[in-house]
C-alpha cells in the first residue's frame, strides 16, 4: 500500500484479535471475511469485516500504488453486504458459494462491486492488476455462471459448464465493468494464482484430463498435473487474452503422483518465474 502500508485479508470466526486487542467482530461459529490495513510498523489502522450470516472469505487484495484504491476478491454464501461502511445497499445473496470482487478507496469506502454467480459453487481465489484492468482467478462447478455489476439489472456475461473448470475474469479498474472471460477447460481445473508481467498475464493452477486454453490443447492424464500459462494482452482486438505458451508440470519419477501448483511469482530483475508446488515425494 501507500507509505509502506500492508493489506491483510482472510477469514475468521467470532472476533479477530491481534496482540490482545479485538480488531473486528463477526458471527460466532461462522466464517467472516476481513480486510485489515496496517502501517509499515504493523500497527492497526483500519479494517472491515464481511458477515453474510453464513460464510464469507476474502482470498486476495491488490492496491493501486498511485490512488491507494484497494481491490479485493473472494466468495460467500448467504446475504453479504459489500458496502460495509456505507448505506448497506450493495448486497449479494446466494445459496451456494458465489464470487465477488470489490473496489474500495484508501479509506475502505465502497466504490463498486462485481459478482459472478451460478447454479454450482464458484470460488474466486486470486487477484492481480495492471494500469487498466483487474484480473480475478478462480474456479466454477457444473452449471451456469453469470457476471454482472452488483446493483445492475442486466447480466454482462453468462456461460454453461459441465465440469469444474478454472477461469480468469477481467474487469475495468475504473468502473468494474466486465471486459473478458477466459475459461480453462479440462476434466477438472483450478486457477490458483495469477501475476501480471508487463503486457503478459501469467496463470498457474492444476488440472486433470486435456486442458484447453484459448483453443490450445495441453495434453494431460487422469492424474492431477500442474500448469503455468502465459497470455498476451491485446486490448481492442476483440480477444483481450491470447495464448502465448503453456507448460505442464508433473512428477518425473512417477507421473501417477498428483501435483498441485499453488503459487507463481515473476522476478522483477530478469522475468524468471518462481513456482510453488505441492507434490508427493518419490
Amino acid at each position: 500500500g501507500q507509505n509502506g502500508e500492508v493489506i491483510v485479508t482472510g477469514g475468521f470466526q467470532g472476533s479477530l484479535v491481534s496482540d490482545g486487542t479485538t480488531l473486528l467482530t463477526g458471527t460466532a461459529g461462522k466464517w467472516n471475511g476481513f480486510v485489515v490495513k496496517l502501517d509499515k510498523d504493523g500497527k492497526y489502522l483500519d479494517g472491515i469485516a464481511f458477515n453474510s450470516g453464513n460464510a464469507a472469505w476474502i482470498f486476495g487484495a491488490e492496491v493501486d500504488a498511485t490512488s491507494g484504491d484497494i481491490y479485493v476478491t473472494g466468495y460467500s454464501t448467504g446475504t453479504l453486504d459489500l458496502d460495509v461502511k456505507g448505506a448497506n445497499t450493495s448486497t449479494i445473496t446466494s445459496t451456494t458459494n458465489d464470487g465477488f470482487t470489490v473496489k474500495y478507496n484508501s479509506s475502505l469506502e465502497y466504490q463498486w462491486a462485481s459478482k459472478n454467480i451460478g447454479s454450482g459453487d464458484i470460488q474466486n481465489r486470486t487477484i492481480a492488476q495492471d494500469a487498466n484492468y483487474i484480473f480475478v482467478g478462480g474456479n466454477h462447478k457444473t452449471g451456469s455462471l453469470a457476471v454482472s455489476k452488483v446493483g445492475a439489472t442486466t447480466t454482462d456475461f453468462n456461460t454453461q459448464v459441465s465440469v469444474q473448470t478454472g477461469h480468469v475474469i477481467v474487469l475495468e479498474k475504473a468502473t468494474g465493468n466486465f471486459s473478458h472471460f477466459e475459461n480453462f477447460g479440462a476434466t477438472t481445473s483450478l486457477v490458483k494464482d495469477i501475476e501480471v508481467d508487463g503486457n503478459k498475464l501469467i496463470v498457474a493452477g492444476d488440472y486433470t484430463g486435456d486442458l484447453m486454453i484459448d483453443n490450445q490443447k495441453v495434453i494431460g492424464t487422469s492424474e492431477r498435473y500442474g500448469f503455468v500459462t502465459k497470455l498476451d494482452m491485446s486490448p481492442g482486438t476483440g480477444d483481450l487474452l491470447v495464448h502465448n505458451w503453456t507448460k505442464s508440470l508433473y512428477h518425473r519419477i512417477a507421473s501417477s503422483y498428483p501435483i498441485a501448483l499453488n503459487d507463481v511469482g515473476v522476478s522483477p530483475v530478469d522475468g524468471s518465474l518462481y513456482i510453488g508446488i505441492t507434490g508427493r515425494a518419490g
